[in-house]
């Protein structure tokens, strides 16, 4: 396997083991955004986001940065984001993705 090959592979296993670890917290919620979204203020003039979970990858010189986008309940917001590193970290290290830093 060639090195943009075994980084393609990387990369995408990367991204769906941390949206299935993101899914746990976000599912619930999916049916009532969709449902709440189009009737905010302005939701007409821009159209309703996505609800679903996204991984934004960028390359450093020295890393890939990875940014979660992801819906929760407003009241659960600081749980998920003190509980999901921690879920993505270690759903990461079983499919065999080594983190060398969470900066």
């Amino acid at each position: 396997m060639h090195c943009s090959e075994l980084v393609r592979t990387l990369l995408g296993t990367g991204q769906s083991t941390i949206l299935e670890a993101v899914a746990d917290y976000t599912n619930a919620v999916l049916a009532p955004a969709k449902i709440a979204l189009p009737q905010l203020p302005g939701m007409s003039l821009i159209g309703s986001p996505d609800t679903h979970a996204q991984v934004y990858r960028s390359l450093t010189k020295h890393w890939i940065a990875c940014t979660v986008r992801y819906l929760v309940h407003a009241r659960s917001r600081r749980t998920v984001k003190h509980q999901l590193p921690v879920k993505t970290l270690k759903a990461l290290a079983g499919a065999g993705i080594e983190i060398v830093s969470t900066r």
